[in-house]
């Protein structure tokens, strides 16, 4: 049996509400080879008997059944028995609106041999209404034919740090890259560990991907300990690529200002992390001016903060920041 064209990885946890959605968006393009593995991961209400179903009609697609992993475990599963010469991930909660959207990717991929990843559009949808991203604006399409252009894109925020909306060549993923697992926001780790790896990328305008915002999912749930640990941790990893690049001066303050501003929220959630991690901002900390000039999204008192931690250090900061939280905790 030759392997498919592409391979479509879908992790599937307790969506039977939502599952045949995506499965019947892929099962209807107007490109067919390809296969679509479906990894189970733990369902505990009709997923995996919807998987199996579907798999019993229809041999492009194959089943993994596994115990609760996480969403990177049970991309990494699919990962690791995938065939295609191409990669796609869907969430099992989202779907394609274009049948062609398969045909069109290839097509492109086809007559542009030296391309690695197409990123392509996605739309977001929430209680009957789509809308389009709300942070990132893209018009027109961007050819990266080098690596420094790709930084500069990323620069611009063009490139989403999301990886269901990316058509991959498989050949460009090395093999030891994988999503972490039993963390949120994994998405980011991902996409910047790869941005090394590649030297030509395009941003198109083929699509769309559907987003679907609901409650219950990764998103929308509530806020908790380990959901601030990792989104911390998950910037964190964002400030020390963007430190590597001189192009990256933007998100270089952008993930600078953010991780301290997670730091603040860890202070009430985990005084141990904070100790052990808070110290090493100081050798990936932006100049003053860079603070200023590039920090557009921040309020005037975060980016004074940031000045203060370059001046004061990470101890007399990290003190600093105890003695506000208790003068607040008091006011209460």
């Amino acid at each position: 049996m030759n392997n498919p064209k592409i391979s479509v990885i879908i992790p599937v946890y307790n969506v039977e509400q939502y599952l045949s959605e995506a499965i019947d968006s892929v099962l209807c393009q107007t490109f067919t080879d390809f296969e679509i593995i479906l990894v189970d991961d733990g369902s505990t209400d009709a997923s995996g008997i919807i998987c199996d179903e579907y798999a019993s009609i229809d041999s492009r697609i194959r089943v993994i059944h596994k115990s609760n992993g996480g969403l990177s475990s049970a991309r990494n599963a699919g990962m690791s028995i995938m065939r295609g010469e191409f990669l796609m991930f869907l969430d099992s909660d989202d779907y394609w609106d274009s049948k062609s959207l398969l045909k069109e990717l290839i097509n492109f991929m086809d007559n542009n041999l030296q391309t690695s990843i197409i990123q392509f559009n996605s739309i977001w949808y929430q209680n009957g209404n789509y809308f389009s991203h709300p942070y990132i604006h893209i018009d027109k399409e961007i050819y990266c034919d080098n690596f420094e252009k790709i930084i500069g894109v990323f620069e611009d925020n063009k490139i989403r740090e999301t990886v269901w909306d990316k058509f991959y060549r498989t050949s460009c993923i090395p093999s030891n890259l994988h999503f972490i697992e039993g963390a949120y926001f994994e998405d980011l780790h991902f996409i910047l560990d790869l941005i090394p790896h590649i030297q030509n990328l395009v941003i198109s305008q083929i699509g769309n991907h559907v987003y679907r915002l609901r409650e219950g999912s990764i998103l929308n749930s509530s806020p908790n300990q380990k959901k601030a640990i990792d989104y911390f941790r998950c910037d964190y990893h964002g400030l020390q690529f963007s430190k590597q690049y001189k192009g990256l001066k933007k998100k270089h303050v952008f993930y600078y200002l953010k991780t301290l501003k997670d730091f603040r929220k860890l202070n009430t959630i985990d005084s141990q992390l904070c100790l052990n991690e808070f110290p090493k901002l100081n050798s990936l900390s932006p100049s003053w001016s860079d603070l200023f000039r590039y920090g557009d999204d921040f309020s005037v008192r975060e980016k004074l903060f940031g000045v203060l931690f370059n001046i004061l250090g990470a101890k007399v900061s990290w003190n600093l920041l105890n003695i506000i939280y208790s003068v607040n905790q008091k006011r209460k």
